[in-house]
């Protein structure tokens, strides 16, 4: 099998992602087609394959956050991202994340599921091992200044609560 791999950029830390997978590959790269980069140093290591397994989930693992189809859970320093067809582990040291990805998560909404929620955020928690945080919010500025920000999940009312 055919190896891909490429270097994604984001907040100037760049993520080495490589796959054995031309699906997966495609969907990466047009999804995060900004963020592509030549660099040849890279902060952490994501490898992702297409390949369906049994839950590494271990009985200890704590639910963290749940986000749509998107469970994450936590033992032992260990991440576990899943939607019960595919894992995403990242390690306790925030350096290397594996990926177990099935058909049936990559063909959700033709693959904006696996790019713009499961993998967008393992890259957010890889990136907090970097000292860089992201806030879902909305955000004003007064005429004087002052910055109002309304952090709160999806469809909670922040774009509506801005908009008045």
């Amino acid at each position: 099998m055919r190896k891909h791999s490429f270097t994604l950029n984001f907040a100037g830390e760049n993520f080495y992602l490589e796959t054995d997978s031309e699906v997966i590959n495609q969907l990466v790269s047009e999804y995060f087609s900004k963020h592509l980069s030549e660099e040849d140093s890279f902060s952490a290591r994501i490898e992702l394959l297409e390949k369906k397994i049994f839950s590494p989930l271990p009985s200890s693992a704590r639910l963290m956050l749940r986000y749509f189809a998107l469970k994450i859970f936590q033992a032992g320093g260990w991440s576990y991202f899943t939607d019960f067809s595919s894992y995403l582990l990242v390690a306790p040291e925030g350096k290397n994340a594996l990926g177990y990805i099935s058909s049936e998560t990559l063909k959700k909404d033709q693959g904006k599921f696996f790019t713009a929620i499961f993998l967008s955020f393992v890259i957010f928690e890889l990136l907090r091992y970097q000292g860089v945080f992201f806030l879902h919010c909305a955000g004003l500025v007064s005429p004087k200044g002052k910055i109002y920000l309304f952090p709160a999940s999806s469809r909670q009312g922040k774009s509506t609560i801005t908009v008045y």
